[in-house]
């Protein structure tokens, strides 16, 4: 909530709801650890395994808030 928080301050508060965005980010990306996201692939959390890309332990990784702001112009369709 913070980083977007962020982010949306940076976009004077015009970009909605932060989910579908994130994830139009995330489609067609070759990893997950450039761009954006920070990938997390190793480990579990006693029920399910990080695999590489989304998983349901670490879902998209983590975001380098940065770059997530870079993005967003050439993705968001406001």
């Amino acid at each position: 909530m913070g980083a977007w928080a962020r982010i949306q301050g940076s976009h004077g508060q015009k970009l909605g709801f932060a989910g579908p965005l994130i994830y139009e980010m995330a489609v067609g990306a070759p990893t997950f650890s450039t761009g954006p996201f920070n990938d997390v692939q190793l480990g579990a959390n006693g029920m399910f395994t990080v695999l590489p890309g989304w998983d349901y332990t670490t879902g998209l990784g983590s975001w380098d808030i940065f770059q997530v702001n870079k993005v967003i112009p050439a993705t968001d369709p406001h």
